[in-house]
């Protein structure tokens, strides 16, 4: 990864351009990757992780803990029936 365009990672939180450095996913395994080998501060997360499923993040949740990473679930309701209700005329779920 230090030789692709996440080695920016790297150099701009010690620059002072700014103060923060994360990762927006839709899975948690890259998360993991990028948090092992690099300090991020946060990781917005939308793939799976709703308020009735937080399978998708459990293996990780630890791991990004010990790093001091913020998880910000981005997708809690996932359309379907925590956004719209069982009476909505359609309801799509993870699309």
């Amino acid at each position: 990864m230090r030789e692709s365009g996440y080695r920016v990672l790297g150099e701009v939180p010690s620059s002072g351009a700014v103060s923060a450095v994360g990762q927006g996913v839709n899975e948690t395994d890259s998360v993991i990757d990028v948090a092992r080998e690099f300090e991020i501060d946060c990781a917005l997360i939308t793939g799976g992780n709703t308020l009735l499923n937080y399978a998708p993040l459990d293996a990780a949740f630890d791991e990004l803990q010990k790093r001091n990473v913020s998880v910000l679930a981005a997708a809690v309701f996932n359309s379907g029936i925590l956004a719209a209700g069982t009476k909505a005329q359609a309801i799509t779920y993870v699309y």
